[in-house]
């Protein structure tokens, strides 16, 4: 089935309408990146160095969102919502001045692997692809 002209109309109070075919059709929005609050999990000495990491990496993740063109106004605006309502939220074991030095160099080092994990996969992948696109080319025998 084919409706022509596809058109996306966004107000000025956040409300999205998508039109095709003379009429308006339905959708639903789904968050792909929620956020996970600190308060919500039980407290861990453990666990709030890594829940630090991951609030920096989802103020980081948040802030390349709402850079971004592509999204709604409404969207950007539940984004920056539920990033202040994550912000409110208590910090099991705030009242900790700092982490230890182990925890912290762990933590780095850690990093450090993964991010080695994650380039010598995709140079593995690069080279497969590589040598598949050679064999392709190469004339039958």
């Amino acid at each position: 089935m084919v409706f022509g002209t596809l058109r996306v109309h966004e107000w000025e109070d956040g409300r999205v309408e998508i039109h095709a075919g003379g009429g308006a059709l339905p959708y639903s929005r789904f968050d792909e990146n929620p956020n996970v609050t600190q308060g919500a999990i039980v407290e861990n000495k453990r666990l709030g160095v890594a829940l630090a990491t991951i609030q920096s990496a989802q103020i980081a993740r948040d802030r390349m969102r709402l850079e971004s063109k592509k999204l709604t106004l409404w969207t950007k605006a539940r984004i920056k919502a539920a990033r202040e309502e994550a912000d409110r939220a208590p910090v099991p074991g705030a009242e900790k001045s700092g982490y230890p030095k182990a925890v912290v160099a762990f933590l780095e080092q850690f990093e450090l692997e993964e991010r080695q994990r994650r380039e010598a996969a995709v140079f593995r992948a690069t080279e497969r692809r590589q040598e598949r696109d050679r064999l392709r080319m190469q004339p039958p025998v």
